[in-house]
């Protein structure tokens, strides 16, 4: 079996996944409340889709890392 080619890729796209994946759990441990008058607030919204943007620049990277590895081994 042939080495990872592109390493420095590979670990960048579990980097982002990591922090990602991190974002979201995190929101799901920060407190959320409703209020008297039935409003929902969550001070920490931000972190859903911030969340998502990264583990899905982790994936387009993760793919590209790979497709890399994929065309390196044929040569």
């Amino acid at each position: 079996m042939k080495k990872n080619k592109s390493p420095k890729l590979t670990m960048t796209a579990i980097g982002f996944l990591i922090i990602g994946m991190g974002c979201l759990i995190v929101k799901n441990f920060l407190p959320e409340y409703v209020d008297a008058q039935g409003l929902l607030h969550e001070p920490y919204f931000f972190l859903i889709p911030i969340g998502f943007l990264i583990v899905f620049i982790a994936l387009i990277i993760g793919s590209i890392a790979f497709i890399n590895n994929m065309i390196k081994l044929k040569r």
